[in-house]
């Protein structure tokens, strides 16, 4: 089921197959619009019983903005292009931006240990900002001990009881290896709460400052908000709790693909984010990451891209200033064939989009 698409002047031809478990894509070069085109990416979502939107944007034009499936289930409420998904670690992005605004704030400083912030966190003069938003602090994936949502609007309460109550845990050493970590985010959003005397929600406003984007955060009531899935089988879906994925700084927004379009623009237009984010990428051989972004080259542009999954939502932002592109994909069924469907997709639009 679709419920709207806007063609411009150019499409996406779909053409072969990407076999990845039973999922079957492959996008195509950019051309002349042509109908079926859109047809085959309408066809291939429904066969996969994809459920969300599907965004991409060139030169400045809107190609296809297409939603498919069910917000709710239950209720049999259609997911529209209006709808707003749980975005989950495309988060961390705007997390790294606002570290960056406070920087040129003269707040903090991207290489200032945890210690400035908090004097007893365990091995924190090893530890700088920077570390923490590369994924370098050798953090654990995850902090255990308190739930986020013992305080669900300050990660500086949260990360103060988690010092206090010795449940800082490491996976590796600090710079030792990168090491994806979930916790080190939730840590930043406490310092920014601490360097700005305001909850993280509010400096992340601060920072975008631009009413075409509207993000919602951890207890906000959202509009149109799509309920999570997940799949045990083609057929048993169960709806998970939206307080899974209450994590202040890793996760946790809920958007529109319109609005990370909108964000896209923000950044093309003023990109000292960038400077910054290959500034850290170049300083490190562990990982081209930065500040909530995944960098890599291909076809001599660079495209700047994260993933989020997190009970019962998967997304894919993928942006190059380059061409001028911008896909979001947002889907609110998490399972192993829809989060391959998905990857699948993006890398075949990316990998493509150079192609006019």
């Amino acid at each position: 089921m679709y419920i709207r698409t806007l063609i411009s002047k150019k499409s996406v031809c779909t053409g072969g197959i990407l076999s990845l478990l039973v999922v079957f894509f492959i996008l195509g070069c950019v051309t002349t619009v042509h109908l079926k085109q859109f047809q085959d990416i309408r066809r291939s979502a429904i066969e996969h019983d994809f459920s969300g939107v599907i965004f991409l944007a060139m030169d400045d034009t809107i190609i296809l903005h297409e939603a498919f499936g069910y917000a709710d289930r239950k209720e049999n409420i259609p997911n529209t292009i209006d709808t707003r998904f749980a975005i989950a670690s495309i988060t961390k992005q705007f997390t790294g931006a606002t570290l960056v605004y406070l920087l040129n704030r003269g707040l903090l400083d991207l290489d200032d240990p945890i210690t400035y912030y908090f004097s007893d966190f365990p091995r924190g003069a090893q530890i700088s900002i920077n570390d923490l938003a590369s994924h370098r602090s050798g953090l654990t994936r995850y902090l255990k001990g308190i739930p986020l949502q013992e305080d669900p609007l300050s990660c500086l309460s949260w990360t103060e009881k988690m010092i206090e109550r010795s449940l800082i845990t490491y996976r590796c050493k600090p710079g030792e290896r990168f090491s994806y970590s979930n916790a080190g985010y939730n840590i930043l959003s406490a310092v920014i709460e601490r360097v700005s005397g305001k909850p993280y929600s509010e400096v992340v406003i601060d920072m975008i400052s631009d009413p075409n984007i509207e993000l919602y955060h951890p207890h906000d009531q959202v509009p149109k908000k799509a309920k999570g899935y997940f799949c045990f089988g083609v057929e048993a879906k169960t709806e998970f709790d939206d307080t899974l994925i209450l994590s202040r700084g890793s996760s946790g927004i809920f958007t529109r693909a319109i609005d990370l379009y909108n964000w896209y623009r923000m950044l093309r237009d003023n990109q000292e984010l960038f400077t910054a984010v290959h500034e850290r990428i170049h300083e490190s051989t562990l990982d081209n990451y930065a500040l909530g972004w995944r960098v890599s080259e291909l076809n001599g542009s660079t495209w700047y891209q994260h993933g989020g999954q997190a009970n019962g939502f998967a997304s894919m932002y993928m942006i190059s200033f380059d061409t001028n592109t911008c896909l979001v994909i947002l889907s609110n069924r998490h399972w192993r064939i829809a989060e391959a469907y998905i990857e699948g997709l993006a890398a075949g639009i990316r990998d493509n989009a150079t192609f006019r």
